[in-house]
């Protein structure tokens, strides 16, 4: 009796489509080449599912169970998926770099302990310097000779001579040579460039100039276009979508969808706004508010989710992977699919749950009326 139960608790109780040719006839869905050997001879999709999480392909499990679940449940699952991400990142979303840093000339990075470094004076070198370095290399070349016997001073030879061949051989010149070549150019005897009257080194610095002029350009374009948006706009907008969300939810009614629209095109580019429109779309309509019916194309909501779901698992920050995302999100799915997670317990406490996470808002208005099954 207890096994009966333990399976009874484990089914698959709110799926729109029990077949995975359902799906794809219905909703468009494509089975990706990689996992059609998943596919269960009887074409359930419990069982396509099972084999897949039993190999932890949970992404491509996420996407299945995004086609074939109800789409009221479908949002609800995103909700929830969105709630374990700001718990987990604390609602503090990563700002990209700055748009005007792209393509911006830095500085080299130099390490730590360089820069403890006594800094070498860049002028050219004199004869008494030449002379002292001479002196020095002979003495420690006198040191060399007193102290390593012959036959070990004739083994390192040949050791760095073939050295020596196998540099030249990749780089042209050996280390000695592009000392000299290096020397050279500080070498008093030999005529200096004047770099501020060189044409060469004119032009360079003109050009330089106007690169720099025409990528300013290009950035107060892009900014003029796409306008940035400050961390404190993305958490007012998150929280503008959840609420959104939660709304729908509870009652997916012509109201809300064109609620969820709107703040949906408002930050289409988020996961948040993304679950606004697929939640938009699930409702069947695209022209809410209006006299007019155009139903939403088939495949359209189940795409939205699956699009959501991956999006959430990419958002930087936080301390889990994607794939961690992916299975942590799937067993969200997994439970409302069951029916152990719905809405109604959020009702009896008057309180959306997002509420109670990193993204606390006030007064969060839900119409509570049900306008029958739209799952």
């Amino acid at each position: 009796m207890a096994d009966k139960l333990d399976w009874l608790d484990e089914h698959f109780v709110l799926l729109k489509y029990n077949k995975v040719s359902e799906m794809v006839n219905n909703e468009g869905y494509k089975i990706n080449p990689n996992v059609e050997k998943y596919l269960p001879d009887n074409d359930m999709v419990d069982k396509f599912i099972d084999n897949l999480v039993k190999d932890k392909l949970y992404k491509d499990a996420c996407e299945v169970l995004a086609y074939a679940i109800h789409r009221r449940a479908g949002v609800w699952w995103g909700y929830r998926s969105m709630m374990a991400l700001i718990d987990e990142t604390g609602g503090e979303p990563v700002i990209e770099r700055d748009i005007a840093d792209i393509g911006k000339p830095s500085e080299p990075n130099i390490p730590d302990f360089f820069k403890d470094m006594p800094q070498i004076e860049d002028k050219p070198l004199t004869e008494a310097d030449f002379a002292e370095v001479n002196a020095q290399l002979a003495a420690a070349q006198k040191q060399v000779d007193e102290l390593v016997p012959d036959y070990i001073r004739d083994k390192f030879n040949a050791y760095m001579d073939e050295f020596y061949n196998m540099f030249k051989k990749e780089h042209g010149y050996t280390p000695l040579e592009l000392i000299d070549i290096v020397i050279s150019k500080y070498n008093p005897k030999e005529s200096m460039i004047d770099e501020e009257n060189s044409p060469i080194f004119k032009a360079e610095k003109e050009l330089k100039s106007k690169i720099e002029s025409m990528r300013q350009e290009t950035v107060d374009l892009i900014k003029s276009v796409v306008p940035e948006k400050s961390k404190e706009h993305i958490i007012k907008m998150q929280k503008k979508a959840l609420d959104a969300v939660y709304a729908w939810v509870v009652s997916p009614d012509e109201v809300n969808s064109k609620n969820v629209m709107d703040i949906g095109n408002e930050c289409a580019d988020s996961p948040a706004g993304l679950l606004c429109l697929t939640a938009f779309w699930s409702y069947g309509n695209l022209m809410p508010m209006t006299n007019q019916v155009i139903k939403t194309p088939p495949g359209l909501a189940a795409n939205g989710l699956n699009s959501a779901i991956l999006n959430m698992s990419l958002v930087k920050g936080g301390n889990k992977k994607p794939k961690e995302r992916f299975e942590e999100y799937f067993n969200i799915g997994l439970n409302i699919a069951y029916g152990k997670d719905n809405w109604a317990e959020s009702l009896e406490n008057d309180k959306a749950p997002h509420q109670n996470t990193a993204v606390k808002n006030n007064n969060v208005t839900v119409n509570k009326r049900f306008t029958g099954d739209n799952l």
